[in-house]
């Protein structure tokens, strides 16, 4: 066994799999089995195997269990493994061997350890040789967030500020390091805090810090833990029958307060949320609510109780009449009439009643109540200022005002909710029939969770702990997150009201009677006065700003010097498009008509524009085209059909009709060979042809090419804008760029809300992709959300951040 165990590739591990965990089960395998678990005849061979995770049939008779476990740590997929030795060694440790194998078994270990030796600082990284740092193209081949920053951090800081290191980092960050834990028994209860994930189970309480990842264990309590609260230097520990105190110091746990067993056995307690008070049932006698120290402060009928509010107030319904209670003196603090109240939840002013056929949202402070017309409200929680109802199949939420902030629809019954608002927003948290549901409000966003029995989110919303059976998964979700500013409403009446400079160092929008200009690198923002900007545009090379205000009145700013506007004159009737050259000279066109200079001369004459240019215009001239040149009226006949869509520059035009993309060269429109492929839009940037195809693919189209080239994982795509070098759009949550030199590669800049996406940008001033958002979707609508979103770390002192965080995860 020595000999096999210094001659680590006779079982070699897949790519991204090199890991004690998955040595020592190896040679657990062949100690009990006689035989490598990878059939194959060479290493290579045996890590095809292993990746595809083709074991071999067990030769030998051995416990169910003892394979199970095996199996899974010899997995090709990192994440499908035990998340620790101490975890694989725990299930192992629950299946009996017989004692023949034991000897064999302990020969293993020695092997394993030999072989973890071997491995030593190569674990979790690409298979390469033990000691030398990974290549960017071995860290590019990594699947898990985890494992990528954690590759990372094994490079010098030079490294990790080239661009290629830095974007790597960005994309592992926004997807969020996650990683499977295992506890020897079901876990029963969690709770985030101060950087610690807390879990109880039948084996005891861990405490793992996720800065470290070390684990501790606490003794365990003789009795299954319901829910978890830190106080102070020990644990309060919610039993079926009372209360338990869990020092942290690792002392015996000791009961605070239990409920009374009345004749029909022991029942269920419930808490507050801070754990000061239970209510304790009394059988079919009613509810009594105690404290820690075991005082009885209300003794209530059954029909009586309605539950806690979440800063630990009572709600009861006494004589018609709804009171929230405070605890302390008994007293109620406020009462309304009610009656059939099916659910109720209160936070500080607020107050939520739901009857049979409307809630009622109650400000206690000053009395004013809301009345809002919503049926068969089961489950009711606030959180801030937002109240979150749930019925058999729908969720809604509303604000103190009874408004519908945003609504969606459940897969089942919801059976309880939780809501919470931090750093994150506001975050809701569904029991339905097949686990648990997440729901980023603010983002639009769903976390599903199968089969998950708990579920708890960090108080700054950048960790999520969830246990299914013994198996508890950690995500960190907001290692990334946008800078974020309002924008009016009123910039999506037209395309021309939002703009960005050509090198996305600006961006520039109307608010009323001012005009917003933010330096996107920096994110100042400069406000200059000027009556109702309705179309903003900017010269080429970046220099001139100029914008036309409601009633057509044109001004003029120098971006290096934004103070008094230049006034340029006036367009009479609505206005089709605005473009200023880097000289000054400016095209206007009127809504589908010609176009014109301030003077009132149209130099190209009253046919209809097609297209256009810094300094061309495409006409349609009977059933064919012409080119103009705006500057002097010339005009050149251009044998290109006048049906279609077009796009154009300087240099060439693109009709696109029926499908089919054809390009021209200008000013001969002699025609460019595409690749035939069918189409649904095509479009000129930079003199590069992009187009999407019917399914949503976007393509780029080489000219005299043959094939299209596909930009990777665009396929269901949307909201596709191109600027310059860049791509950027939306596929589902995820917001993505691909560099046209780069078209394989995807790069994944952030998450952002599905539907409510209006406008994408690019900015490479700034190297970030903006994106103007519909926050919900309500009458009257409310203010847009102008996101910036890097596509690269800041810094490798950032990458290291985040890669000490994915390794407290994963240890």
């Amino acid at each position: 066994m020595a000999g096999r165990a210094s001659a680590t590739s006779a079982w070699p591990t897949p790519a991204r799999a090199r890991s004690p965990q998955f040595a020592f089960a190896a040679a657990l395998w062949e100690a009990l089995h006689g035989e490598l678990p990878y059939a194959g005849d060479s290493a290579a061979a045996k890590a095809v195997a292993a990746r595809r995770g083709e074991l071999r049939a067990p030769s030998r008779r051995v416990p169910e269990r003892v394979t199970a476990a095996l199996r899974r740590a010899l997995s090709g997929r990192a994440g499908d493994r035990f998340g620790s030795m101490h975890a694989l060694l725990a299930a192992l440790a629950l299946a009996p061997i017989r004692r023949w194998r034991l000897a064999i078994a302990a020969g293993a270990i020695a092997a394993a350890a030999a072989a973890v030796a071997v491995i030593g600082v190569a674990a979790h990284r690409p298979d390469r040789p033990a000691g030398r740092a990974p290549t960017l193209a071995e860290i590019r081949a990594l699947d898990d967030p985890a494992e990528v920053l954690r590759a990372l951090d094994a490079l010098d800081d030079a490294q990790l500020a080239t661009p290629e290191a830095r974007q790597l980092a960005h994309a592992a960050a926004v997807r969020g390091p996650a990683t499977s834990l295992d506890e020897p028994a079901p876990i029963t209860a969690l709770a985030l805090a101060e950087g610690r994930l807390y879990s109880a189970s039948a084996a005891g309480i861990a405490i793992r810090d996720l800065g470290t990842g070390q684990t501790r264990r606490l003794p365990a309590i003789p009795a299954e833990v319901r829910a978890l609260r830190v106080a102070g230097d020990h644990l309060l520990a919610l039993v079926r029958d009372g209360l338990a105190r869990v020092p942290l110091d690792g002392g015996a746990a000791s009961p605070v307060v239990g409920c009374v067993t009345v004749s029909t056995g022991t029942v269920a307690a419930t808490a507050s949320a801070d754990l000061r008070y239970l209510a304790c049932p009394r059988g079919s006698e009613g509810v009594d609510i105690v404290d820690l120290a075991g005082v009885t402060h209300l003794r209530l009928a059954l029909d009586q109780w309605v539950g806690f509010a979440s800063d630990g107030r009572g709600l009861v319904l006494r004589d018609g009449s709804f009171e929230i209670v405070d605890l302390e003196t008994a007293k109620p603090v406020a009462v309304r009439p009610a009656a059939d109240v099916r659910a109720a939840a209160a936070s500080g002013d607020l107050c939520a009643i739901a009857t049979g056929a409307q809630l009622v949202i109650w400000n206690i402070a000053s009395g004013a109540a809301a009345e809002v017309a919503l049926a068969r409200v089961d489950h009711l929680a606030i959180a801030g200022a937002s109240i979150v109802a749930a019925s058999e199949h729908e969720v809604v939420v509303l604000d103190p005002a009874g408004t519908r902030e945003q609504r969606w629809t459940t897969d089942g019954a919801v059976r309880a909710l939780h809501a919470t608002r931090g750093a994150a927003g506001l975050r809701v948290l569904l029991e339905e029939p097949t686990g648990l549901v997440l729901k980023d409000v603010g983002r639009d966003r769903e976390l599903v969770l199968p089969g998950a029995v708990s579920a708890v989110a960090g108080p700054d919303g950048d960790a999520i702990a969830v246990a299914n059976g013994t198996r508890l998964r950690l995500w960190h979700t907001e290692l990334v997150a946008p800078w974020s500013m309002r924008v009016p409403v009123t910039v999506i009446r037209s395309a021309a009201a939002f703009q960005t400079s050509y090198d996305g160092r600006w961006a520039a929008y109307g608010d009323g009677p001012s005009l917003h200009i933010v330096d996107l690198p920096t994110r100042a923002v400069r406000v200059l006065a000027t009556p109702h900007p309705a179309s903003i545009t900017f010269s080429p090379d970046d220099r001139r700003l100029v914008v036309v205000d409601d009633d057509g009145g044109i001004r003029t700013w120098t971006t290096d010097r934004l103070d008094a506007p230049r006034e340029l004159g006036r367009v009479d009737g609505p206005l089709g498009f605005l473009r200023v050259a880097n000289d000054g000279a400016l095209q206007v066109r009127l809504k589908d008509g010609p176009i014109t200079a301030l003077d009132g001369v149209r130099p190209c004459g009253p046919d209809r524009v097609l297209a256009t240019s810094m300094h061309h215009a495409l006409l349609r001239t009977g059933e064919l085209t012409s080119l103009c040149d705006v500057a002097t009226g010339a005009r050149l006949p251009l044998a290109i059909p006048g049906s279609g869509r077009f796009a154009m520059d300087d240099h060439q035009v693109i009709a696109t009709d029926g499908g089919r993309a054809r390009l021209f060269e200008l000013p001969t429109g002699r025609p460019i060979a595409l690749p035939e492929v069918r189409v649904e839009l095509a479009w000129l940037d930079a003199s590069r042809v992009i187009a999407t195809l019917p399914d949503g693919t976007g393509v780029l189209l080489p000219a005299r090419s043959i094939a299209p080239v596909e930009l990777a994982g665009s396929r269901g795509a949307e909201v596709f804008q191109s600027f310059g070098d860049h791509i950027a759009g939306k596929a589902g949550h995820d917001l993505v760029v691909w560099d046209v030199r780069e078209p394989t590669v995807r790069r994944l800049a952030g998450r952002i809300a599905s539907d409510h996406a209006v406008r994408v940008f690019w900015s490479d001033a700034a190297r970030s992709v903006l994106t103007l958002t519909m926050p919900t979707m309500r009458y009257p609508p409310p203010d847009l959300q102008l996101d910036i979103w890097p596509t690269e770390a800041a810094s490798p002192a950032e990458i290291r951040r985040w890669a000490a965080i994915a390794r407290g995860a994963s240890r």
